[in-house]
């Protein structure tokens, strides 16, 4: 291949990736947002927007600088807005892959809904969108962000706790309606009020009492109130932090995947495409691949002409 070629075929490969001005450009801008400078700037941001918010409900200050706090949360949302264009800008040329972040969804609800038209005049639903806007601080802040998955990856193992929990409280309160409804009306009268005694219990706070006074009543206190407290507050609550570490691992595991994919993102590398290593998000191959693998197959073949060429040379 003669160097003009050569030139010719690297100048169309950049073209066809999208290589160039736009795409430096791009990769600066993705740089710079997924800085830890830039998020930590939107963070302080996010922190003086809560504190303003905090101002306005002492009705002194509210009166004495109420122009001064508008201003103040106009210039804010102004500075968030200009924040979710670069962030939107930084995808470039596939602006789709911004929502598929839940974060970036998140902050275009609460953002773009602040700026539409007619939404002063309804001031309880203006005061939850600028509350919503402090959430955003668990986006730029990934101990909270990591906390925030574990919490909600936890939801369906602290249900099933939650319902082992019911179902022990429930089964105790009977049998503390029976030993104790008569002689202690006002915490086992009830399944009621016998289940909301032995909720309480879980903190352990009131068990010598409670067994002090139960002991009066029957000789079966004891070990109603020892197993109890080795199967509920025991037993229920090491399973739930169980569940909640296991969470933590995999919202760990999830983070550890976001940031790397924000780093591609930040590097103007495309994160790894489900179709394959060598492969657009698209699923066709890349050109500069196709070539290397074409030049690879000719060389190869160079190489059995060879072979073939010196096996026949020593043939008798």
């Amino acid at each position: 291949m003669s160097a003009d070629s050569h030139t010719t075929a690297h100048t169309n490969r950049r073209s066809e990736t999208g290589a160039g001005p736009d795409r430096d450009r791009i990769a600066v801008l993705a740089q710079i947002v997924e800085a830890p400078l830039f998020n930590a700037t939107v963070a302080v941001l996010i922190v003086a927007n809560a504190i303003v918010l905090g101002l306005e409900t002492y009705p002194r200050l509210r009166a004495q600088a109420a122009d001064a706090l508008a201003t103040a949360d106009r210039a804010l949302l102004a500075v968030f807005v200009v924040e979710l264009v670069l962030r939107f800008a930084s995808y470039g040329r596939r602006p789709l892959r911004f929502f598929a972040s839940g974060w970036n969804v998140f902050d275009f609800a609460v953002i773009g809904a602040s700026v539409l038209p007619g939404l002063h005049e309804n001031v309880t639903l203006l005061r939850l969108l600028r509350l919503a806007r402090i959430a955003r601080l668990v986006r730029v802040m990934p101990e909270l962000r990591l906390l925030v998955t574990a919490v909600a990856r936890s939801v369906p193992g602290v249900a099933g706790v939650a319902v082992l929990t019911a179902l022990t409280l429930y089964v105790y309160g009977m049998i503390g309606w029976i030993l104790f409804g008569a002689s202690d009306p006002e915490r086992f009268g009830d399944i009621g009020k016998a289940a909301l005694t032995l909720f309480i219990l879980l903190s352990l706070e009131n068990l010598p009492d409670l067994v002090a006074d139960g002991m009066r009543a029957t000789a079966l206190a004891v070990p109603f109130y020892v197993s109890f407290v080795m199967v509920a507050a025991f037993l229920v609550l090491n399973l739930l932090i169980g569940v909640i570490i296991g969470s933590l691992e995999e919202a760990r595991e999830l983070e550890g995947t976001r940031q790397r994919a924000a780093g591609s993102h930040a590097e103007g590398i495309a994160p790894p495409s489900p179709h394959g290593a060598g492969r657009d998000s698209d699923g066709s191959a890349r050109p500069e691949l196709v070539e290397e693998l074409a030049q690879a197959r000719r060389a190869l073949e160079r190489i059995e002409r060879r072979l073939g060429m010196a096996h026949r040379s020593a043939a008798p």
